[in-house]
């Protein structure tokens, strides 16, 4: 059994170093890396998990099954490209389950494997604003701070709390000890329900929410506070607020002529494009991953540059290399769960 956990480790470093290095130097994450590392991993986790390691089976495909989702989540969300939700499926495929057994706290430990990867983002993401900051970077923002945008946060954020405690009470009825036993999951799935809240205008409507401030003031009547975890409402409220925070420095001015495949371009910019006649240029982004350049695009650009509507500066999005984090926080969950 430790010769397989050995095997599967090794495989979850070499794939690492491989994807990192690309993704640092190039903006991608080869598939060709994920397959190779996949069916390696496969054939010992078939030897693992069917010979040697049969009680950890059902949990190795619960925290499989729930890494999947939230990572396709994280993609469909945009928070990162397609590339690192198949790195850490890759991962938690590789990753053995007997690492995972932390008793009955909760059927999902690999969970604190994503929270690992995201602590390292965000610190990544803080540390280089505050170096941007004193370096008196130029910034570049679409939404200025003010009284309005403060006040339609804190809207948004009560109208998705109202929501997502109806969806506890349900929940609650429905899973009841499983819910309870797995408030982490739910937690995570309460972020990306919010975002979905607050791109829904119809859920915004005042007979929508009457309907659902009705159905809280019922529950609490019948059964009070119980199941209502305000630790869950407060980790919502932290990664909203800092999601509106680090884009203080979203955006970054780079000469036309340094554009290059796989970067984002900005709102602004794409918009300059419009009046131009130039064959190829982009002119849709959502300033995310899904919105990556293509090389025809970038020749596009270069060419655009010089024509009549050209300029010698773009504005583009900063990429997160989340390869890196992913790698990282594995690593860093695994040393933890060897180590204990």
């Amino acid at each position: 059994m430790i010769l397989c956990e050995a095997i599967l480790i090794s495989i979850m470093l070499i794939m690492g170093i491989c994807v990192t290095t690309t993704d640092i130097r190039q903006g991608i994450i080869q598939n060709k890396v994920l397959i190779k590392a996949f069916v390696s991993g496969m054939l010992i986790n078939g030897i693992y998990y069917f010979v040697y390691a049969k009680e950890f089976r059902s949990l190795y495909f619960i925290n499989l099954f729930a890494i999947c989702l939230i990572s396709i989540l994280l993609y469909r969300f945009h928070f990162w490209a397609a590339g690192d939700s198949k790195l850490l499926i890759c991962l938690t495929t590789l990753l053995p389950a007997r690492f995972y057994d932390i008793g009955n706290k909760t059927n999902v430990p690999a969970l604190t494997m994503l929270i690992i990867i995201f602590l390292l983002a965000y610190f990544y993401v803080i540390g280089d604003t505050i170096v941007h900051f004193f370096k008196k970077t130029k910034k570049y923002r679409g939404v200025v701070l003010s009284h309005k945008v403060v006040l339609q946060f804190l809207k948004n954020y009560v109208v998705s709390i109202l929501y997502l405690g109806g969806l506890t009470k349900i929940f609650l009825v429905v899973l009841q000890e499983s819910y309870k036993q797995n408030q982490l999951f739910f937690t995570f799935l309460n972020i990306f329900v919010a975002l979905l809240i607050q791109k829904c205008q119809f859920l915004k409507k005042w007979y929508t929410l009457g309907i659902i401030v009705l159905w809280n003031i019922v529950y609490y009547q019948k059964f009070g506070f119980q199941g209502v975890s305000i630790k869950s409402y407060i980790i919502l409220l932290i990664v909203l607020v800092i999601r509106y925070f680090l884009s203080w420095y979203n955006y970054e001015e780079i000469p036309t002529s340094q554009v290059k495949k796989g970067m984002v371009l900005s709102y602004g910019t794409v918009a300059k494009f419009l009046p131009s006649r130039v064959k190829n240029l982009p002119h849709h982004t959502n300033e995310d991953m899904s919105s990556r350049l293509k090389e025809e695009q970038v020749d596009a650009i270069k060419r655009w540059e010089n024509s009549k509507y050209g300029e010698e500066t773009i504005i583009i999005v900063r990429k997160i290399p989340f390869a890196i984090f992913i790698v990282f926080g594995t690593v860093i969950f695994l040393g933890i769960r060897i180590i204990k």
